[in-house]
């Protein structure tokens, strides 16, 4: 049963650190090694709930892409709120998904988005959320 202090580390980064441009693919990519682990076997997530979560991000970049500045905005940042809220909700639901969140640290990077507001940052998220579908896509070619 998860509590509190399962969601306070979640919410940690990894060794402190941000992604960046050098290291986001590298990142996503490593965060599928839980998928070679045999006590996983049955508990990867399904392509249509990424989907459903990568769908609400694009939603968001959508509104955001007209946007200038350095700051996201603050409709950004409210629905970057939903989206771990959905996010969360899931992990609750759904054992597979709360793995894969735990695994490829999307609520740490979400909660720094969050925080620093700023747009390099939201961008290389969502950088990064596309590197783990796109890899989840190969790993996976044979579900629907």
């Amino acid at each position: 049963m998860a509590n509190y202090t399962d969601l306070e580390k979640l919410q940690k980064l990894p060794d402190n650190k941000f992604i960046d441009e050098t290291n986001y693919v590298d990142a996503a990519l490593k965060s599928f090694a839980y998928f070679d682990d045999s006590r996983y076997k049955n508990k990867k997530i399904t392509s249509s709930k990424l989907r459903s979560l990568y769908s609400m991000l694009c939603d968001i970049i959508k509104d955001e892409n007209d946007k200038t500045g350095t700051q996201i905005s603050s409709g950004c940042s409210a629905a970057l709120k939903l989206l771990k809220i959905r996010i969360i909700y899931d992990m609750g639901r759904d054992e597979s998904v709360k793995i894969f969140i735990e695994n490829t640290n999307l609520i740490a990077y979400l909660v720094h988005v969050e925080k620093n507001k700023k747009r390099d940052d939201f961008k290389l998220y969502c950088k990064y959320f596309e590197a783990l579908v796109a890899f989840h896509r190969y790993l996976n070619p044979k579900e629907n």
